[in-house]
């Protein structure tokens, strides 16, 4: 699955969310940096169909469908993966998540991506 964000904005003025691009792809981790608290929910409510940008366009697999986005998409509240602090500069950095003490990421040494 591939969601497609194509300079997508809400609001008056885009005050809610700036235009933005970003994609997201099954088996990848894209991180997707906003300036404040509400515009991540805003970008992730249209990221799955949940809400309409006023501006730009969103697909799922080369087709703007919202209903087969929230029906495949869904949004988790993870409080302590969705508060980390503005000058956390890595995943090792990061608070290990109540939900799973022992998972936490590291860096591979072969490709330097992050991993959990």
């Amino acid at each position: 699955m591939k969601i497609v964000l194509d300079r997508v904005a809400k609001g008056s003025r885009n005050a809610a969310l700036p235009p933005t691009s970003a994609t997201f792809q099954t088996g990848e981790v894209t991180l997707a940096r906003a300036e404040t608290e509400q515009r991540p929910t805003v970008l992730g409510l249209i990221a799955s169909g949940r809400m309409r940008p006023d501006a730009g366009t969103v697909s799922i697999d080369g087709a703007t469908d919202y209903s087969a986005m929230r029906k495949r998409i869904a949004l988790i509240d993870a409080p302590d993966v969705a508060s980390r602090p503005p000058t956390s500069r890595s995943p090792a950095s990061w608070p290990r998540s109540s939900c799973s003490p022992d998972v936490h990421p590291t860096r591979s040494r072969s490709t330097g991506r992050w991993r959990s």
